[in-house]
């Protein structure tokens, strides 16, 4: 059966984006929670900025055959803020990755996604519930929560921050890493399970 688009890419270390004509670019990133897909955004651009028109899910391996069934939990799972922000670095430095665009770059940067702005509770809960579970068994929950996510640390830091200001997780000791789930965050992944 051979590598995926996917596999290759990752093999080559590239940024995870194809472009398909001067208006249109297609991004991908791993399905949060089921790594065996890939989901995949295809977005038109235009001087408003990013339009996501497409969304679909691809089987990032071909082993093992078949993958499971997709889920409406796995649907829900789908990173839109994760593939907004790569379209975002692919225009952003559209020169220095080859790609010919017909937009204005600048135009573009002003208004990086249309509507509401900032995340739901979920995503937060869900990254404090897998926090936890990593500080029982890693020494390094944060850094390893990032690369599971493809995040850099120092942004995990920022949505475990934005997690304990949300009431979802708690404080630990200062200096220290930890904490505990919230009742409003059991409540919060309890209704989404």
């Amino acid at each position: 059966m051979g590598i995926t688009r996917f596999e290759r890419i990752d093999e080559l270390g590239e940024l995870r984006y194809r472009q398909i004509d001067l208006d249109l670019i297609e991004v991908w990133d791993r399905l949060p929670g089921h790594p065996e897909y890939a989901v995949v955004g295809t977005f038109f651009l235009s001087s408003q900025g990013p339009h996501l028109i497409g969304l679909a899910f691809e089987p990032w391996s071909n082993l093992p055959w078949p993958p499971p069934l997709l889920t409406t939990a796995m649907y829900r799972a789908a990173p839109i803020d994760r593939l907004y922000e790569m379209v975002r670095v692919v225009v952003s430095d559209a020169q220095g990755f080859g790609v010919n665009l017909d937009v204005d770059v600048t135009e573009f940067a002003r208004r990086p996604r249309p509507g509401r702005s900032g995340r739901p509770d979920i995503f937060y809960a869900r990254l404090a519930a897998e926090y936890i579970e990593l500080l029982r068994t890693g020494s390094t929950p944060t850094k390893d929560l990032a690369e599971k996510h493809h995040y850099s640390p120092a942004s995990m830091r920022d949505y475990l921050n934005k997690a304990r200001s949300r009431g979802l997780l708690t404080r630990p000791q200062r200096g220290r890493a930890g904490g505990e789930l919230t009742d409003k965050a059991r409540r919060l992944l309890n209704a989404t399970s």
